[in-house]
């Protein structure tokens, strides 16, 4: 009967042993799985803020070639406007030594 006893008492430490074993395993893959876990969510917060970096970079870049196309267009406007100022003067530099022509064309003939 001895020995029966220590047969179910060897057997019952043998069963919780290997229990024991199985629940570290298993401890042991959950760990796992958390880390794998954790490292997936790292690495898409590392990728989200990389297209956040590449977005700003985007609309840092339109804005400087807006900024760079609108004083392309100021400085063609004032180009324009010197250019029509300046044939402007030209006309009527035109006109007044026409009318100073025909002044002494006029002084002419009166005398």
């Amino acid at each position: 009967m001895l020995r029966y006893l220590e047969k179910l008492q060897m057997e019952d430490i043998t069963q919780l042993e290997k229990k024991k074993e199985s629940q570290q395993k298993i401890m042991s893959e959950v760990a796992k799985a958390n880390e794998e876990i954790r490292r997936q969510k790292e690495e898409r917060q590392r990728q989200e803020k990389l297209q956040e970096l590449k977005v700003m970079e985007y609309l840092k870049e339109k804005e400087a070639r807006e900024i760079a196309y609108q004083s392309e267009l100021e400085k063609q406007k004032i180009e324009k406007e010197k250019e029509i100022a300046h044939m402007r003067a030209l006309q009527e530099r035109a006109k007044d030594q026409q009318a100073e022509k025909e002044a002494l064309r006029a002084k002419r003939i009166q005398e």
